[in-house]
């Protein structure tokens, strides 16, 4: 049997969801869980190096950049020999940093990060700003779980494409079931937002790299300048543009 494009043009409600609509939505949903698991995959590479600095702060052997200095350094086996030395013991810093700490998720990574602010005795700007993207995170986070673990179903009530995610059947306590309604829009919005916040977070902790990054001559066309305002701007996504509709609220609609 051909199903029409979209069977229900001439109604106000959805008896069939569209191709296409399931299309856009697995393109969302496929890019924005990538783009977490890579957030989570980058925090963890961030952690572990400000950790190992933090713990284990040391100069790398670096070899004299003029051709003279570098002949004798090519020479000089003493000096070859402390930086193969060096090199191994980062080597076994970083395997030491990642036995500890492990693969670590967002909430616990955030925890860490928060920690180490604290013992370091982080600049209050620096907590302030971290504390910020952490806020957007957890609020995304929020929804990546719901989908994760609740899957999300087309709204077939009216034809705007909203679709949603409920934990009434995973939630032990009724009252405390929630239905959330949101459109493939907001997860590319999220999507965006997890690609330019490692690199946000690496700013925070690394502010003379922001400052190089911003007076590099190669930065300073129109293009990259509004590719850096972009990534530093406002997040794209805002928590007003999903729907959470709580049980209590739900009951009281009488719905």
């Amino acid at each position: 049997m051909t199903i029409p494009i979209d069977p229900d043009a001439d109604r106000g409600f959805r008896t069939y969801i569209p191709d296409a609509v399931w299309d856009d939505y697995f393109l969302s949903l496929g890019k924005f869980f990538h783009e977490y698991a890579r957030m989570e995959n980058v925090l963890n590479i961030l952690l572990s190096n400000l950790l190992e600095e933090a713990v284990f702060p040391s100069k790398y052997y670096t070899p004299p950049i003029s051709d003279e200095e570098r002949i004798k350094w090519f020479h000089d086996s003493a000096a070859q020999r402390r930086g193969q030395e060096d090199a191994a013991m980062s080597l076994q810093r970083k395997a030491a940093v990642r036995a500890v700490l492990g693969s670590m998720r967002f909430k616990s990574m955030r925890d860490s990060f928060k920690r180490l602010l604290n013992v370091t005795n982080a600049d209050p700007k620096v907590t302030g700003e971290l504390e910020r993207i952490f806020s957007h995170l957890g609020e995304i986070q929020f929804l990546r779980d719901r989908l994760a673990h609740n899957g999300a179903t087309p709204d077939m009530t009216n034809k705007e494409n909203w679709f949603s995610t409920s934990d009434s059947h995973t939630q032990n306590l009724q009252e405390k079931t929630s239905t959330i309604y949101f459109k493939a829009g907001d997860l590319l919005d999220m999507a965006r937002d997890l690609h330019v916040i490692p690199d946000l977070i690496f700013e925070v902790f690394n502010p003379e790299i922001k400052q190089a990054i911003d007076a590099d001559p190669l930065m300073q066309t129109q293009e990259m300048k509004a590719h850096l305002d972009d990534k530093r701007g406002p997040f794209r996504y805002k928590p007003s543009q999903i729907r959470r509709v709580s049980h209590k609220q739900t009951t009281a609609d009488g719905k």
